[in-house]
């Protein structure tokens, strides 16, 4: 077989990955996201088409504008009080806001004439923030009839409940409607991968790219050498999160990440009372049970920090996130 045709045991381990990661097709990718960010990119994009961007984007998506030509529109994030770059606000990812932003820009463009050939969010942020992809999909969707959301860091997503709605590929691939939608994970990360390994995840609708269109883009943005040990550890990757073994891995370590930030907050508690410093750290300070009752945070059962998903939202009003 060939990485480069998606033959053989490289087609046998794309379509696996596909089934596991809720696709329709799966691409492996072996120099990393920024190779699969760039190649999306190609792929949809040609000299002059409109692309909306995340303004927070990874280089690579700036390497994509350069190289197809694209125009850009950009969404720019939130950020809060300490540094932390948070959201894209909904009225800037709506129809109105995007058109608004052209127009401010001196681009010709009208999404009830022709929509932008692509738009990409960063999904999960370097500081771990996520959208509801639901309803980020749906305000771009008026917009662009493609979205790609960069996941490089949060392709373990699907695999655990507290995530439910905040990633790409939600749901059942079958059940897909609306915009082609692309997610590139970078396995190497934060799953079981090797080095430069990479994921191109693809559910197709409205102006889906032609395979052969893409292939070519991928065979841009992958080598006629490769090395076969970064193909079989994505595949290594992926079946180490099917069936349980997904919320089991993914568990285990929220699960170390809660009791952490738990013991931090408590050292905070020691030290203030004794009217010194410490590290905070960053969330809510109330939350609620598994009954309903609201606890601090130190003090409220692990179990509940890895089930309640507002127990992680960034709320409007709350003062602990810093967002306004």
């Amino acid at each position: 077989g060939s990485l480069l045709d998606h033959s053989g045991a490289f087609k046998d381990s794309e379509v696996e990955a596909a089934k596991v990661f809720g696709a329709h097709q799966s691409y492996s990718g072996i120099v990393g996201t920024s190779g699969s960010n760039r190649t999306i990119m190609q792929a949809c994009l040609k000299d002059d088409d409109i692309a909306i961007c995340d303004r927070n984007c990874h280089k690579s998506i700036e390497q994509g504008l350069i190289l197809t030509g694209a125009r850009p529109i950009y969404m720019v994030p939130s950020r809060n009080c300490y540094g932390i770059i948070g959201p894209i606000s909904q009225v800037q990812m709506s129809k109105e806001g995007i058109a608004l932003k052209a127009k401010n820009a001196g681009i010709p463009f009208n999404a009830d004439e022709k929509k932008a050939g692509y738009a990409v969010v960063t999904n999960c942020t370097y500081d771990g923030l996520c959208y509801h992809s639901e309803v980020t999909e749906s305000l771009l969707g008026e917009s662009s009839s493609r979205i790609h959301m960069d996941e490089a860091w949060f392709g373990y997503a699907r695999f655990n409940p507290i995530y439910k709605g905040h990633f790409a590929m939600r749901g059942d691939a079958k059940d897909h409607k609306g915009p082609t939608v692309f997610a590139t994970h970078s396995t190497h990360k934060l799953l079981n991968a090797l080095s430069q390994a990479s994921y191109i995840h693809v559910r197709n609708g409205e102006d889906a790219i032609n395979f052969d269109r893409f292939n070519q883009a991928y065979m841009m943005h992958t080598s006629t050498s490769p090395l076969y040990a970064i193909c079989a550890s994505n595949d290594v990757a992926a079946n180490m999160m099917k069936g349980e073994s997904g919320k089991t891995l993914t568990d285990e370590v929220n699960r170390e990440a809660i009791i952490f930030r738990q013991n931090m907050r408590q050292l905070f508690n020691n030290y203030t009372n004794d009217n010194d410093w410490f590290f905070k750290p960053w969330n809510a300070e109330t939350v609620t049970e598994m009954n309903g009752d609201k606890v601090n945070f130190e003090d409220a059962s692990v179990e509940s920090l890895m089930t309640i998903q507002e127990n992680w939202k960034l709320t409007p009003g709350d003062k602990w996130h810093g967002f306004d």
